[in-house]
């Protein structure tokens, strides 16, 4: 992946003092757009559109991503709490596994974000309680595909 920034996140850590956040897409058949903070916020990641996140704030728990030198996959684990039940049923329908989720970094004050991570959508944890539901998931990175056997044939058939 790029460790570039866009000029916009360089030119405002070059002031001194920011404020940080995230920012999430994750595309299920209809994608959804959270990010750390509150209301909300048109953003753009580089080489990619505008799109609104909606503010969760604190109810959005994000695990660290991290990276290993032998290039094996590291997963992310994401948390939102104290969702309404009526997600739960979107939730519970949605066939989400395999689908991309990405993670960005974003300076409050800049329109534009940086990817940190991407990968799939693995497993989703749903607890729902009387007044609220938490619902966990675990992305896989990309890297998880390098683990998958490739059943190609070196026949004249699978060459036609």
């Amino acid at each position: 992946m790029s460790r570039t920034l866009p000029t916009g996140m360089v030119a405002k850590l070059t002031e001194g003092e920011v404020e940080l956040f995230h920012a999430l897409e994750l595309q299920f058949s209809t994608p959804i757009y959270l990010w750390t903070g509150i209301g909300d916020k048109s953003l753009t990641p580089e080489n990619g559109s505008a799109n609104t996140y909606i503010g969760v704030g604190n109810m959005l728990q994000i695990g660290e991503p991290s990276e290993a030198l032998d290039l094996s996959a590291q997963g992310l684990s994401l948390s939102l709490n104290g969702l309404n039940s009526s997600i739960l049923s979107a939730a519970l329908s949605e066939n989400y596994q395999g689908r991309s989720a990405k993670l960005y970094l974003g300076i409050v004050g800049v329109t534009n974000i940086a990817e940190v991570f991407s990968g799939y959508m693995d497993v989703m944890t749903i607890n729902e309680s009387a007044d609220a539901v938490d619902v966990s998931l675990t992305v896989e990175s990309r890297l998880i595909d390098l683990e998958r056997p490739r059943v190609a044939r070196y026949t004249k058939a699978s060459h036609q």
